[in-house]
């Protein structure tokens, strides 16, 4: 390679391909920012060769009208020949290569802890029949697999000391982060869950400051939240905060499904809310959160 097709160093008055990092530190003993700033108009890669490099990195020089085969199709002999190839063969479903799968089979593997490249391996299925047998039944695969075995999410400790005392006034068995770990409801952790036999099933939160809007409501995401924790679980949900003044966790909400005796309504559904910064406290017969 001749001096012409080479890029002289400014800084050693040298030919080279290319003018890098490595030739900068070990030679001139500059970085390439040192050395941008020192020569602005020094180039250090030919045209030529930067063309070339960015034609390996993409094929977009290849596309369209630049493909070979662009606006080309098959001589009617290869379609033949293909087609023959393929004569006879059963394709989708009757396929001999089509493994169906009952839907329970991938379920109960997916709860006892199984990612879906270990089903591919032990079934012998890909992911895409996977999703396609979850996706007959209006599953996804966040909700039947149990990715909460394999995730500790963040828990306060005070929280699941005070959700323990609670649990022994109560007389239940509470499920919190520091016993058995935080229960999963639909696709959420709940921070406490007590679910027994005739006695109504409660569900508790502890709410850190970030949990609340500028003027003291539970923010908008939290009561979407909740609203679909409570679509699915008919449940007493409390929920507690931790006052910075005085250090003492109050019960600022409190929901009650309502009681019903004989299909008659006792008792509406209702829920307690007390604004954290103002202290105010609304009451609401309105089954939907506000």
């Amino acid at each position: 390679m001749d001096n012409i097709s080479k890029i002289q160093c400014l800084e050693c008055k040298e030919y080279f391909g290319l003018i890098n990092y490595l030739h900068l530190e070990k030679c001139c003993g500059l970085t390439t920012k040192e050395y941008r700033e020192k020569y602005p108009n020094a180039i250090m890669v030919k045209h030529s060769i930067n063309t070339r490099l960015s034609m390996s990195k993409n094929h977009s020089d290849v596309s369209g009208e630049r493909n070979p085969m662009y606006d080309k199709s098959h001589l009617e002999k290869s379609k033949q020949k293909i087609s023959d190839k393929n004569k006879g063969k059963a394709q989708g479903k009757n396929s001999s290569s089509y493994k169906y799968v009952p839907i329970e089979g991938i379920i109960n593997l997916a709860k006892q802890g199984f990612t879906q490249r270990m089903i591919n391996q032990k079934l012998g299925i890909s992911s895409f029949i996977i999703r396609s047998r979850l996706k007959e039944y209006n599953l996804t695969w966040w909700e039947v697999s149990t990715f909460n075995q394999h995730t500790i999410p963040n828990h306060n400790p005070d929280a699941c000391k005070f959700f323990e005392e609670e649990n022994i006034k109560r007389d239940y068995v509470g499920q919190h982060a520091e016993n058995g770990g935080e229960k999963r409801i639909f696709r959420y952790f709940v921070d406490n869950y007590s679910n027994e036999k005739l006695k109504p099933t409660i569900i508790e939160e502890f709410d850190e400051p970030y949990h609340f809007d500028k003027d003291g409501r539970l923010k908008e995401k939290d009561r979407k939240r909740m609203q679909n924790i409570l679509n699915s679980e008919n449940a007493i949900f409390n929920r507690y905060y931790k006052d910075k003044i005085t250090g003492e966790i109050i019960l600022y909400f409190k929901y009650f499904p309502g009681l019903h005796i004989n299909g008659i309504e006792k008792v509406p559904t209702h829920y307690t809310e007390m604004n954290v910064r103002t202290k105010k406290v609304r009451f609401s017969t309105i089954k939907g959160l506000i």
